[in-house]
């Protein structure tokens, strides 16, 4: 665990690395780039790669929750293996959600990977938002609890659209349990809705303004969705009209690719959505004194997008 000196030293290094193997490829790498001295050019083309030096004090550290598209089969399994309160975690995510989904939340997220078709299988049943908003929110929280273990804890939190909702158990106004249950009765409301065409959703490396111009040119509705950074949107829209974006932009020169969702989240196709009234699968829920004001989704008056901000008394 680290010590309050070395999380408060002047110089930091930071590595995301996928085995033993790749952390002494990229340590050597940072090693490199500190005898070069300041080595600004090295570290700025280190970054990319996952390695990352910090100067001075430590700032303020701001945890971003991702949303759905980022789930996977087996999403922190190993870790679940070897850290108790990631194990403990999942623990209490079954207990809530089994009766709910009329099996255990981990029995869809925890397969045998060595099993292309068990694996593609369990891809496919975790796409289903009724799964994916559980899922997502519990490895959140487990990470939030396993570095809070090591002493690492976030000044401030936001999340991208459901990553709200583990921003709300990280500040501390509502409990994880119950957030699950919120969670998976706002899942419901949104799998409940009928529609022909569910819509698909995209991310697009590139200036946000140049992403907007370009959307008139291609066939069909495909709206940009979220702002993730400067250089990232997603769009959402029609299922066929959002494959063209892909390769529209694609022959642009920006990176586009599909995002693993159910449905076109943050666009009309997913207004009908909102006349779910979410409370109906929160009956019998209390120990929270707060109301919640959440964006959880975009609005449209014609085709203006329009901030939509749902409030649920706990």
């Amino acid at each position: 665990m680290p010590t309050d000196e070395v999380r408060g030293a002047k110089e930091r290094l930071v590595t995301v690395f996928e085995d033993a193997a790749d952390l002494v490829k990229k340590g050597e790498a940072a090693l490199a780039a500190l005898d070069k001295g300041d080595g600004a050019r090295a570290w700025r083309l280190l970054s990319p790669k996952g390695t990352h030096r910090g100067h001075g004090p430590a700032p303020k550290l701001c945890f971003v929750f991702p949303g759905q598209g980022s789930q996977y089969a087996n999403m922190l399994a190993q870790l679940a293996r070897v850290e108790p309160v990631v194990a403990e975690t999942f623990a209490e995510a079954d207990e809530v959600m089994t009766p709910l989904l009329g099996r255990p939340l981990t029995s869809f997220l925890f397969v045998d990977a060595k099993d292309e078709a068990v694996l593609t299988r369990a891809e496919e049943e975790l796409r289903d938002t009724t799964r994916t908003q559980p899922a997502v929110l519990t490895c959140d929280v487990a990470l939030l609890r396993l570095l809070a273990r090591h002493g690492i804890e976030p000044d401030l939190v936001m999340g991208h659209s459901l990553g709200e909702w583990a921003a709300v158990v990280a500040s501390g106004m509502l409990p994880f349990r119950e957030a699950l249950v919120a969670v998976s009765a706002r899942s419901r409301g949104m799998a409940s809705v009928s529609l022909g065409d569910p819509g698909k959703m995209a991310s697009v490396l590139g200036p946000y303004e140049e992403i907007v111009r370009r959307l008139p040119e291609i066939p069909g509705y495909v709206v940009a969705a979220n702002i993730n950074a400067r250089n990232q949107t997603v769009i959402a829209g029609e299922s066929d009209a959002v494959v063209r974006a892909v390769e529209y932009f694609g022959k642009e020169g920006m990176t586009a690719q599909l995002i693993n969702v159910s449905h076109a989240f943050h666009s009309r196709l997913v207004a009908p959505a909102a006349e779910v009234r979410v409370e109906e699968g929160l009956e019998g829920f209390g120990g929270c004194d707060a109301v919640l004001l959440l964006a959880e989704a975009v609005a449209f008056v014609g085709e203006e997008q329009v901030l939509a901000v749902d409030a649920v008394r706990l």
